[in-house]
């Protein structure tokens, strides 16, 4: 029901919490060496071979990634300890396929588990909680990590969600299990640059409604908690942006199905999610301002001392501004909300008028494209908040299409979402432009500022110049989910 991942001194301090139980609980061992060939043949089909030792016993284990990120078993059957016996294979292909491999497959990671199981009695009923230590091993490296679980064993698991509320208010615990395989890849790459995680939207096979967007914001949640250590540890500026861009498509997320979902849901949860994205903002804005912005006004205003001023007191800015982005992010309020959030999903219950999957994705894609034309037709004689506006339109626009992507013609929906990143690249740039100019203004005095200001302006006007044409080709394009141009713009675009 809920997962977290917690480091080996906290794993002792939550056995001595007084809501465990003091007696031993049920344990149970077992290990899993994972075999692959170098190059990392099987990984990189989505398979996954180990062999696993309980006891005495050996068995040989196949699992199949889904497009969920997780993994399912193919195969299992027993073995001895060495050989490989492929046998219990039942797709021909794939079983000459490791045939094939075997005299190539190779020991790349060992992962021995110690899990205790205890029972946690409450008035509401009992609820099952599972501690894992693993001790990881990768040719002479090792590293521990531990596992909470917390499951529903009677009643409608509020009893779940209270003792993991309980648990939090002591421990720091990241929400969210790895498999023992990432786990394992993670120490392996432990020499090497960590990576920020990107999006990787999928839908379930279905066509309810309810499940699709329980689905979306879990792969929302997902793609947040992947970034959250490296958000911590380094000071790289991409996971700042991708889980930043991680909470803006859950939020946008809330308001695509939001005509379906209970008021107070959308309501609490799209303003707990706001407040999450806005303590990365400032960060953000620096990052970029330091990494994009500056470099080229540094270029073409080479030898100016006001660039040096400005560079110091934005790297000073910045430092401030990742320490509280981290501090936020590390909170015992970021920590409940995910805890919250999980609970609301398990109980979230759907208009009885929500349509098909289909019918709902085609319904929101066209209000949203109608508020892409409207802005887009009006934005030519506007100002910068308009064009700010347009900027969020095409972004909602952009996370529905690729939430919903799946459903329609993979040609056309690329080619959509082509056009579509890159007019949205045009208005970010110039939505960084207007942030450096308040940046300039905040960090430099004002007889100062006022190259660095002409020279954002200049190049502001040159991007709104080029904005027209490419917003008048996009709107040509047809859409994916519908033949022919979107509808003309009414009086009023309509909202959401």
């Amino acid at each position: 029901m809920f997962h977290y991942e917690l480091g080996q001194a906290e794993l002792r301090r939550l056995r001595q919490h007084p809501a465990l139980p003091r007696s031993s609980g049920q344990r149970q061992e077992w290990q899993a060496e994972y075999l692959d060939t170098s190059d990392r043949a099987l990984i990189r089909q989505g398979l996954q071979l180990s062999r696993v030792r309980q006891g005495w016993e050996w068995s040989m284990v196949l699992e199949q990634q889904n497009e969920q990120g997780g993994w399912g078993i193919l195969g299992k059957a027993y073995c001895g300890p060495s050989g490989l016996d492929f046998s219990f294979v039942t797709d021909k292909k794939l079983k000459a396929s490791l045939r094939a491999l075997g005299s190539k497959l190779q020991s790349w990671g060992v992962a021995e588990v110690h899990q205790e199981h205890l029972q946690v009695d409450t008035v509401a009923g009992p609820v099952g909680v599972s501690l894992e230590r693993i001790n990881l091993h990768h040719r002479g490296q090792s590293q521990v990590v531990g596992r909470l679980s917390l499951d529903v064993m009677e009643g409608d698991g509020r009893n779940v969600h209270l003792l993991a509320r309980a648990l939090l208010e002591k421990h720091s615990l990241c929400f969210g299990h790895q498999s023992l395989v990432s786990l394992l890849a993670g120490l392996v790459a432990e020499d090497q640059p960590v990576r920020a995680a990107k999006a990787k939207p999928t839908l379930p096979d279905t066509r309810d409604g309810g499940e699709a967007f329980c689905h979306i914001a879990r792969n929302c949640i997902q793609h947040l908690s992947l970034n959250l250590p490296g958000l911590q540890t380094s000071d790289e500026p991409e996971f700042v942006h991708q889980a930043r861009v991680a909470i803006r498509r859950l939020r946008s997320a809330l308001k695509l199905f939001g005509p379906w979902l209970p008021e107070s849901f959308v309501q609490e949860f799209s303003e707990r999610w706001r407040i999450q994205a806005n303590a990365l903002g400032d960060c953000r804005n620096l990052d970029v301002f330091l990494g994009e912005t500056l470099p080229l006004m540094e270029r073409d205003l080479p030898g100016e001392a006001v660039m040096g001023r400005l560079r110091a007191a934005a790297c000073r800015k910045q430092r401030q501004a990742r320490k509280s982005a981290r501090q936020h992010m590390n909170s015992h309020q970021t920590r409940l909300l995910l805890l919250d959030f999980e609970w609301a999903l398990l109980q979230l219950r759907f208009q009885k008028d929500m349509p098909s999957l289909k019918k709902l994705a085609r319904k929101r894609l066209l209000s949203r494209a109608r508020q892409v034309t409207c802005l887009g037709e009006a934005v030519c004689q506007a100002g910068p908040e308009a064009r700010h506006e347009l900027r969020i339109a095409f972004k909602k626009l952009r996370y529905a299409l690729e939430f919903f992507a799946s459903l329609f013609d993979t040609q056309d929906t690329v080619r959509y979402l082509a056009g579509l990143v890159d007019l949205q690249e045009v208005l970010g740039h110039l939505n960084d432009l207007a942030t450096a100019e308040l940046l300039v203004d905040d960090l430099l005095p004002a007889t100062a500022a006022r190259q660095p200001r002409a020279w954002l302006a200049a190049r502001s006007g040159l991007l709104v110049e080029a904005l027209p044409e490419a917003i008048g080709h996009f709107l040509a394009v047809s859409p994916p989910w519908a033949p022919g141009k979107p509808k003309a713009c009414p009086e009023r675009a309509p909202q959401g």
